[in-house]
């Protein structure tokens, strides 16, 4: 399989999602993996350093460096605008930053940081729960 191709426009999250806002250190997409960043800003998460790794969130819509970003950390059915396979486990890309892929797609060497599972053809469970994110690599 490949990273997710996200619609960011349909990028949707459902009525009882938890959001922050925070302030984008990069510019942001909707749809995209992030991580927070040591400065305080949400910037792309990838799965190649534990750091960025850390998932924190999913960017609910665009922003540019310095602007604030609204951020997903809780959605039991946030539409991606993707086409996704039920029951699959998706976590941080290891190819492409701030990109979503299925955990099947890392390898070794990669740190597992899982966003959630698809609960449908377009939407996931995302939480931010203690031990989403693994502090060693894959074997």
């Amino acid at each position: 399989m490949a990273n997710l191709v996200i619609t960011p426009g349909s990028v949707e999250s459902s009525f009882g999602a938890r959001q922050v806002t925070g302030v984008a250190g990069v510019a942001i997409s909707a749809g995209q993996a992030l991580y927070l960043d040591t400065d305080g800003t949400y910037k792309l998460a990838i799965a190649t350093t534990l750091a960025q790794a850390n998932f924190k969130g999913i960017a609910l819509c665009e922003s540019d460096a310095g602007q604030p970003v609204v951020v997903a950390r809780r959605d039991s059915d946030l539409d991606l605008g993707a086409t996704l396979a039920v029951g699959e486990a998706y976590c941080v890309s290891s190819s492409t930053a701030g990109a979503i892929a299925p955990f099947s797609d890392l390898g070794t060497g990669d740190f597992v940081s899982l966003i959630g599972v698809a609960n449908a053809s377009n939407s996931i469970y995302v939480t931010i729960e203690p031990g989403n994110h693994s502090t060693i690599a894959v074997a």
